[in-house]
């Protein structure tokens, strides 16, 4: 039973977009989860290759290394995606909608964040849920 209810636990969390270690700071997570309407700040840090990595904040506090991400959903208008790339340089990333009829998520076509800019992506029905990993910043073109 002990872990039916672990193992219930650590689905509920990734479902909810949560991630936390066990001393209570902030994880570094590069995989985003985000469910339904939902709007999150992540203050991102990049390696030698460029690779982001992520720390969810409740504020953006610095504006320089804070991507904003939204998801919402407008009966006729369908979902809507609104990433802010606070860096001088491309973010590209991957997104993957989960597909009830298959049980899974499912890849989907991605555009490009220009330098210090918000982008938006579209939909025109409902996603419950959003899988965002791959990110990293490139030289535009």
């Amino acid at each position: 039973m002990k872990n039916v209810l672990v193992a219930f636990v650590c689905i509920f969390c990734l479902l909810n977009g949560e991630a936390q270690s066990t001393d209570n700071k902030e994880t570094t997570i590069d995989t985003l989860l985000f469910t339904k309407k939902s709007s999150r700040y992540f203050e991102a840090e990049y390696d030698t290759i460029n690779k982001l990595s992520f720390k969810e904040v409740r504020k953006m506090s610095d504006r320089s290394k804070t991507i904003s991400i939204k998801l919402s959903f407008t009966d006729g208008a369908g979902t809507m995606l609104e990433i802010f790339n606070p860096f001088p340089r491309q973010l590209i990333y991957k997104a993957e909608l989960y597909s009830y009829s298959k049980k899974d998520f499912v890849e989907t076509s991605t555009i490009p964040v220009e330098a210090k800019l918000l982008s938006f992506e579209n939909w025109p029905y409902k996603i419950d849920r959003l899988r965002l990993s791959g990110f990293m910043l490139i030289k535009a073109d």
